[in-house]
């Protein structure tokens, strides 16, 4: 009995091992994006991107280790379901329980582990996480400004900056600071510079020699200089989750009880902390949950495919996150209380799991009272008669017939179908997981912030393209590795070989499939990323809790003109050419300091020249302020009406010609547009990525031999990561100049190709 629990254990291990390095590579790819740019544009060292993957880890854990489980248990099992050793099994007496056994015990080490990482580590390593993001983020603020953009995703205040010295002093400083309601003041200074307080968890922007100015009514106007003035600054504004106390994900169940009996004493709602209470326990128990499953396989007396497991995992992770999420999000509502909310989950799953054990035992019940309906048909096997061909010889003739080059097309819609097949089920399982790991994360800012439901849902929604969009290399890497995996595993391959066919000519159909995936995924970004991008960037700010962004240059906007000028309006009607709430400010030729302030109602222009109606017109002279008001003046400024007509967007919210044509403005202006010039060049960069992940994967998959299924979706995910950490480092070199636009874009794929057509060259056909 040992030998065959030992097998059993063998048979899963290497499974779950490799489920587990490839759900939390998934799910921590995006942190390595995240923190590769922030090595490269901030400045950190090493030893902190070491603290920032390990801090994420512990939270990815709790998640992975029971999918994991699932995934290795359905894969395992079906392999020995599919070989007949389960049925061999339960035909030499082994009952359904002592086979059981040696999963429970898997179970229990996951349970223990995943309770560990739950309780301990987590809320820890989420406070070391968040403390450190903010030491890194305040630190290096001042590396983030550039010089002449508007920079309004501050807290109540627009900061513009002219230029920065190679120190990093701030040159010409331009902040309008918002005092209260319809209240606000504009301030200049020389020269200035951010520096984060740590105590207070704020960042404090320091000025120097400038002036502040006010127009706190008509007619009105007060303005005084100063020789250092500082301005505080909400350090969310650089990175949403500081706080100044802890989330309910960053407390340990000490400190969440603690909380939770002020918050009762206090009467003041609790359930959020209440489920996180709860949560800490009934996340790690999914594991002894998923372990049921392992219960209906023995119980089976047919033969399952092995490769069902895949499906069947991804089917009830998604089932088990989302009641989960629901029940966490009824609790908050007061629909249901919190310890059912946190356990929903584990309730409802084990219940479908045990009906279905239980289901099977009432069958076999019901069979033994009602032999008669129950009873076997057998069905005789009709003998066939032999023929008897006396002592006649029998020649055989084997006439081999060269194949052409073309007419292979049966074996290619072979390949092809097998491609496809785990291409989109590759595509499914990763959208799944982003999306489920994206609203788990969400949760809190949803509840906390009193977001519908709908609104999370509308945001996965519009969410989806873009996840799609980046997991099609990944998928296309995964769907080559797998399908010519299993032909390998198969003996196929060889027996292509054995009639004479290259190598090389069984990769043709699988590029063209990776070119056509190529040519949809440069369409994806074209005609669906940009609106639904747009869309779901302002769904998410509505759920954290920020304001939300405009993409149109007519609402709120500021632009610097030539020859001093800074021009303001609240709203640009573009079918009739005016401007309303249109201010204009016009500095002195030499210094840093304001000259004149119009404000008007509304303008309109006839080329150059402006006309502004119900205007007001401050003059600043010799610590005097000249007021003029009338009903119209016309006055010549040097830019026109079009010199307007700018919309921002960001660079994945456009398609490639209107991100050239957005580029070609703002250069005109006199904008910076590196950054702008790396993503241009990145769009068909990118868009072609799931040709190279093709590509590359060939001869990874001639390479792998008979290993498996799995060990080429581990293989496919640990390349694609390096792709997106590869990308994201290129990327972050070219935006600061390092290495040219054009090269910046398009490195990882010409390194990924040469590797790929070396190891393909090598290769024996």
């Amino acid at each position: 009995m040992r030998i065959i629990s030992k097998y059993i254990i063998k048979e899963i291990t290497p499974h779950f091992f490799i489920s587990l390095l490839t759900f939390t590579f998934l799910l921590l790819s995006g942190t390595i994006i995240d923190i590769t740019v922030i090595l490269i544009t901030k400045g950190i060292d090493y030893s902190q991107l070491l603290l920032i993957v390990s801090y994420s880890l512990p939270p990815l854990l709790v998640l992975t280790i029971p999918m994991a489980l699932l995934l290795s248990l359905l894969v395992g099992l079906g392999r020995l379901s599919s070989d007949f050793e389960i049925i061999i099994m339960r035909n030499l007496g082994l009952s359904t329980i002592r086979l059981f056994l040696p999963l429970l015990f898997i179970a229990l080490i996951c349970w223990a582990a995943s309770s560990y990482f739950m309780i301990n580590l987590t809320p820890k390593a989420n406070n070391s996480l968040v403390n450190l993001m903010y030491k890194i983020l305040t630190t290096k603020a001042t590396t983030e400004i550039k010089p002449r953009v508007f920079y309004s995703d501050f807290p109540d205040l627009t900061l513009y900056i002219d230029e920065v010295s190679r120190e990093g002093e701030w040159k010409k400083i331009f902040v309008l600071y918002h005092i209260e309601e319809q209240k606000y003041r504009i301030i200049l200074a020389d020269s200035g510079y951010a520096f984060a307080d740590d105590k207070n968890k704020r960042i404090l922007l320091h000025l120097n020699n400038g002036s502040w100015h006010e127009n706190p009514e008509p007619g009105k106007y007060d303005y005084a200089k100063f020789s250092a003035y500082e301005i505080p600054v909400n350090a969310s504004s650089f990175f949403p989750s500081t706080r100044s106390h802890k989330s309910d994900r960053e407390m340990t169940l000490a400190e969440l009880s603690k909380e939770i009996k002020q918050r009762k004493r206090n009467n003041m709602p609790y359930n959020n902390l209440a489920v996180e209470w709860y949560k800490k326990f009934s996340i790690p128990f999914a594991c002894l949950v998923f372990a049921l499953v392992g219960f209906i396989f023995f119980r089976q007396q047919h033969r399952v495919n092995r490769f069902s497991g895949y499906s069947i995992s991804i089917i009830i992770i998604l089932i088990y996150y989302m009641l989960l999420i629901s029940g966490e999000r009824f609790s908050d509502k007061g629909y249901i209380s919190p310890f059912l909310g946190a356990w929903l989950a584990n309730i409802i799953l084990s219940f479908i799991l045990i009906s279905l054990i239980l289901f099977k035992n009432i069958k076999i019940f019901l069979r033994s009272l009602l032999p008669k309906v129950t009873k076997r048909v057998v069905v005789a096997k009709a003998e066939v008669p032999e023929k008897s061909y006396g002592a006649r010889k029998v020649r055989v003739r084997i006439r081999i017939q060269k194949v052409s080059f073309f007419s292979l097309w049966v074996l290619d819609k072979y390949f092809l179908r097998e491609f496809f097949r785990y291409f989109f089920l590759a595509v499914i399982a990763f959208l799944l997981i982003f999306l489920v790991v994206e609203a788990f994360d969400l949760m809190d800012d949803l509840i906390a912030n009193n977001v519908p439901f709908i609104v999370l849902w509308r945001y996965l929604k519009f969410y989806a393209p873009n996840v799609f969009y980046l997991i099609i290399p990944l998928a296309a890497m995964t769907g080559v590795l797998v399908s010519l995996s299993i032909l390998s595993r198969n003996n196929e391959i060889t027996a292509i070989k054995a009639n004479g066919i290259s190598l090389y000519r069984i990769c043709l159909p699988i590029l063209a499939a990776g070119l056509l995936i190529s040519s949809f995924e440069f369409a994806l970004q074209e005609y669906i990323l940009p609106s639904t991008n747009k869309k779901a960037t302002n769904l998410r700010r509505e759920i954290r809790g920020l304001p939300q962004v405009s993409y149109e240059s007519s609402v709120n906007n500021w632009v610097f003109g030539e020859k001093n000028y800074l021009y303001n309006y609240a709203f640009l009607d573009s079918d009739k050419n005016i401007f309303y709430k249109f201010q204009i400010l016009q500095f002195s030729d030499y210094t840093w300091q304001l000259k004149k302030r119009i404000f008007a109602e509304y303008a309109s222009a006839d080329d150059k020249l402006w006309y502004l109606h119900s205007a007001e017109s401050y003059t600043l002279e010799d610590n005097k302020v000249l007021y003029k008001k009338k009903n119209l003046f016309r006055i010549l400024l040097p830019e026109d009406m079009n010199y307007f007509r700018t919309e921002f967007k960001l660079p994945g919210q456009m398609s490639f010609l209107e991100l050239y044509t957005y580029m070609m403005k703002l250069a005109k202006k006199g904008y910076d547009i590196t950054k702008l010039r790396v993503d241009f060049y990145n769009k068909p960069s990118f868009a072609l990525a799931s040709l190279i992940m093709t590509l590359i994967g060939l001869p990874f998959s001639f390479m792998m031999g008979k290993k498996g299924a799995l060990y080429g979706i581990g293989i496919s995910l640990i390349t694609g990561i390096f792709y997106w950490a590869f990308m994201a480092f290129s990327k972050s070199i070219g935006y600061i100049g390092i290495l040219p636009p054009p090269l910046a874009a398009w490195m990882p794929n010409i390194f990924l190709a040469i590797i790929a057509i070396s190891l393909l060259i090598n290769i024996k056909t």
